[in-house]
């Protein structure tokens, strides 16, 4: 079986999406030896780790536009190279490509928050999207959530959505090793404890509540936490400064910038309490990477999150910043508590493996074997 798979976000894309990819790739070149894979992309990539395998092919075709490259080179690539499906694994899909398609929708952020978004992405999600997966064979989804978002916004038919959860990477675990800990608290300026949060800073990571939240914390309870916020700037950052700013917190919140995946581990090592009062998840992946570094973990009641979470977290009201503070301040402050959540989000993330998404995977394009 001959399977094509677009990976030209690789060339632009950081978080998430690029995790779904690179650990796909990696574990397909894992467990399947028998079917040919032609990778596809409009730009340059280097993989790492490379995939030496002889059954993987790099197939460049150069265009300074992704959109263009997909719709009209990407097409007369995959038919000349008679695939065998093609899995689109970024919500867009070559529309006029013969190949039956499978199309992987990471969440449906776009239509719940719109003003999230520039005129151009919103122009391509209104168009590009919905053509995608109405014509896709087959269409996966991270979460049960978000397959209930396409059913519910665009009528999908249940019959053509598969859910197939994410993995964890084996790097995010529990560390011991005390010199290197203490080397990534140098490395982002981080003395004493903190409560972390995890994500690119944008509306929807609610990140102005949780400030909010954490400047009750230090009014009524005096923790001596400090706040962490690990990630790059994304859309209407500057909100976040403010709301720290107002509230003269700019001495109490250390903001990172964009973590690198090899610091992402040691970072959550050293975390007190991990918050996550996220709006809306397609998935939620720093949950179940907090719970494998062994982290208590506060999170959103919505979307994926309690489907993700289970009985492993303490799920709370995104919108009231004083749920959100008691909920950290109980996981501060009870013992038992926290002994309770680090054992069951140990034991919880046991069950999102990347060889188990992959399997489930290439079951979904060995439908189209010939």
């Amino acid at each position: 079986m001959r399977i094509g798979i677009d990976i030209s976000t690789l060339a632009k894309h950081t978080g998430g999406i690029n995790k779904y990819i690179v650990n796909l790739l990696k574990h397909l070149a894992l467990i399947d030896s028998k079917n040919e894979y032609l990778l596809y992309s409009h730009k340059s990539i280097v993989l790492q780790p490379p995939l030496n395998m002889p059954n993987f092919l790099m197939k460049e075709h150069k265009n300074s536009h992704r959109i263009i490259w997909m719709e009209y080179n990407l097409p007369k690539a995959v038919n000349n190279d008679a695939v065998d499906v093609i899995h689109s694994p970024c919500y867009i899909i070559p529309l006029i490509s013969k190949a039956p398609q499978v199309l992987t929708v990471h969440d449906m952020i776009s239509s719940i928050y719109p003003t999230n978004f520039t005129l151009k992405h919103m122009i391509i999600y209104n168009t590009l999207v919905p053509l995608s997966i109405m014509k896709a064979k087959k269409i996966i989804t991270d979460s049960e959530s978000t397959k209930n978002d396409l059913m519910r916004i665009l009528r999908v038919p249940e019959k053509k959505i598969t859910t197939i959860h994410l993995g964890v990477d084996k790097v995010f675990c529990q560390i011991k090793d005390e010199n290197k800990l203490a080397q990534i608290r140098k490395k982002y300026s981080i003395e004493g404890k903190f409560i972390l949060s995890v994500g690119v800073l944008e509306p929807r990571k609610n990140i102005a509540r949780l400030i909010e939240s954490f400047n009750l914390l230090k009014k009524q309870n005096k923790i001596e936490h400090k706040l962490v916020i690990a990630g790059g700037k994304g859309w209407f950052y500057d909100s976040v400064y403010e709301t720290a700013k107002k509230l003269g917190l700019e001495n109490e919140i250390i903001f990172t910038g964009f973590v690198p995946d090899e610091d992402l581990p040691l970072l959550y090592n050293c975390a007190d309490v991990f918050a996550f009062p996220s709006l809306y998840e397609g998935f939620g992946l720093p949950v179940l990477e907090a719970m494998a570094c062994g982290v208590p973990v506060v999170a959103s009641n919505n979307s994926s999150l309690s489907e993700i979470s289970g009985d492993s977290a303490v799920l709370v009201n995104p919108y009231s910043i004083e749920e959100i503070a008691e909920a950290i301040k109980k996981v501060i402050n009870n013992g038992p508590l926290r002994k309770n959540l680090i054992e069951k989000g140990l034991n919880r993330v046991k069950q999102f493996t990347w060889e188990e998404t992959t399997r489930k995977t290439l079951a979904v394009y060995s439908e189209y074997m010939h």
